[in-house]
């Protein structure tokens, strides 16, 4: 199994899908969990791969679905309307908004998780979870106030009601 993260350029929010495996029609079937979830984005943005260089054989078929995506996956794209954009090459900066997220994941499945095997229901469990944890993380205070202790985080602009 795999985690797919996405992350809000906007609101900072994290949205954690599961993934079975490496395939376009996985993928496409994640991105249509996210979409189902909160809504449909116009853009998405990820790195080019070059990271990758010397991982082994399931991050090199992830490499090769993301720099030359299949006919499904690129079909699936322009038929919702959606860019893919990649970072440039060497710039690994420019991902640091979801590179911050995946460290802040593996962190937070590290320590509850360990080295335990999990079954499918504990680990998308775990998976929501630490999604809570990432999207409560106070962005900015309510008000200018020192007593006031309250803060926006992105759970308020996902959950409204």
């Amino acid at each position: 199994m795999y985690i797919c993260i996405f992350v809000c350029f906007v609101s900072k929010a994290v949205h954690i899908e599961i993934v079975s495996d490496l395939t376009s029609e996985a993928f496409i079937a994640t991105l249509k969990r996210f979409f189902g979830r909160r809504g449909k984005c116009s853009k998405l943005h990820s790195e080019n791969g070059k990271t990758f260089v010397g991982a082994n054989q399931e991050i090199k078929g992830l490499l090769k679905l993301v720099k030359e995506p299949d006919e499904k996956l690129s079909g699936f794209l322009s038929a919702e309307g959606i860019e893919w954009k990649f970072i440039p090459p060497r710039a690994p900066s420019f991902g640091g908004l979801w590179e911050a997220a995946v460290k802040s994941a593996k962190y937070h499945r590290k320590r509850i998780v360990g080295r335990s095997n999990l079954t499918y229901e504990e680990f998308l469990t775990v998976c929501i979870q630490i999604e809570r944890i990432l999207n409560s993380r106070p962005l900015c205070p309510l008000s200018s106030s020192a007593d006031d202790l309250n803060a926006y985080a992105s759970l308020n602009f996902i959950h409204i009601y």
